[in-house]
């Protein structure tokens, strides 16, 4: 009796293993002998329809099958509107993501990352205030109803992307080139608590007032939460030209906007960091300054008021410390408590063979303002003058 129990498991078994073996010889005949090029026409329509724009595969389409369904595009682009010229809304030139099988049959579409190489997107808005990116998804088509499907990415990068951004109307066309972007995504993007993970971002942007050939830059945080109305950075690097910015933000949108942030700037050169967004400061004496800069802060702002606490300032070879308030910023009131190690304001000074119009303080102006505060200099020195102990009272 224990001989034939023995062996109608091993026949079991052997037709278990028979089957798998069926199975797996039907996936290689997919993945060998069926052309997903076949399909382009379906997947171009079904694509279209979708989104409500014409959608063109230029490129080849592969596939390949298993527990990770890993698809691919070499080569694709999304139509333009009407009216906004034969500049496609997008074009890519690689476009590949990888699906689990398994949760496909319970309508689960858990993709694990999606890579897109030379993306190519034109953002262009007309004087009339229309944007070529509205599209018109596809809705309810009033049929039975089905289970709704859900959609799951773990992450999106983006390689030697481009972006353009043209404006007929009265804004500034722009561009960013080199983009580059990795990016862990939340398990539901449509949720109220949203946790992005390890955000590295880097590219160079040009247009508006910014400096000719424009300016490469680079953002990298860890963690970046949205939930209930509110942004959390706990720690970000900005790169700006040779410049760089560090801290942490919390920031509120709801009916009263609120912000703090800690805050550090360094600069090698603070007339280059000017430069870059288009800013030219005057002739000056010495044309060394506005030179190296260094600031650490913290920031808060709400309820139509912000405040610098905490603050410390090193630019060329002064250091100023203190705080710094607006109080309400509509009308515009100051308030400050500074002090500075040291002060050559002849260095500032226009330079003598600077022709230009008499300077007259516009008293009246300065009279309206609501500033109230005091500025302490150990040692100053002015029109070839030194002086210790400098204290000057705005009321």
């Amino acid at each position: 009796m224990a001989r034939h129990f023995r062996r109608l498991i091993l026949w079991l078994l052997a037709g278990i293993a028979t089957l798998a073996l069926l199975a797996l010889c039907a996936l290689a005949a997919l993945w060998w002998f069926i052309d997903p090029d076949d399909f382009r026409t379906q997947i171009e329509a079904r694509a279209s329809l979708a989104i409500g724009r014409p959608v063109h595969l230029t490129g080849r389409l592969r596939w390949q099958l298993g527990s990770q369904i890993f698809i691919a595009s070499e080569g694709g682009e999304i139509a333009n509107a009407a009216g906004f010229g034969p500049e496609p809304l997008a074009r890519w030139s690689g476009l590949r993501l990888g699906i689990a099988a398994r949760p496909l049959l319970d309508k689960h579409v858990l993709i694990d990352r999606i890579d897109i190489d030379g993306l190519q997107l034109h953002l262009q808005r007309n004087a009339q205030g229309m944007n070529n990116w509205d599209l018109q998804l596809a809705g309810d088509s009033g049929g039975p109803a089905t289970t709704p499907v859900t959609l799951r990415i773990g992450a999106v990068k983006l390689g030697n992307a481009t972006v353009t951004w043209q404006d007929a109307g009265p804004g500034a066309d722009w561009r960013l080139d080199e983009l580059n972007l990795n990016a862990g995504l939340p398990d539901d993007l449509t949720a109220a608590d949203r946790q992005f993970r390890n955000i590295k971002l880097s590219g160079r942007i040009a247009g508006g007032p910014l400096a000719r050939g424009g300016v490469r830059f680079s953002l990298q945080t860890e963690a970046l939460r949205m939930a209930a109305e509110q942004l959390q950075i706990p720690a970000f690097d900005l790169q700006w030209a040779d410049a760089t910015l560090s801290g942490g933000v919390v920031a509120g949108f709801g009916a009263s906007p609120e912000v703090t942030a800690t805050l550090a700037l360094r600069a090698p050169s603070l007339r280059a960091l000017l430069a870059t967004v288009g800013v030219t400061p005057p002739p000056m004496t010495d044309s060394t300054t506005l030179g190296a800069l260094q600031l650490h802060t913290s920031l808060r702002y709400g309820k139509g008021a912000a405040a610098l606490d905490d603050l410390s300032v090193t630019l060329d070879n002064t250091h100023l410390t203190g705080k710094l308030s607006l109080p309400h910023i509509e009308p515009l009131a100051l308030r400050f408590d500074l002090a500075a190690d040291q002060a050559d304001l002849d260095r500032y000074l226009e330079p003598d063979d600077v022709k230009s119009e008499p300077f007259e303080l516009p008293l009246a102006k300065l009279k309206s303002l609501d500033v109230k505060g005091v500025l302490r200099i150990r040692s100053a020195k002015v029109a070839g003058a030194a002086a210790k102990e400098v204290r000057i009272d705005v009321e």
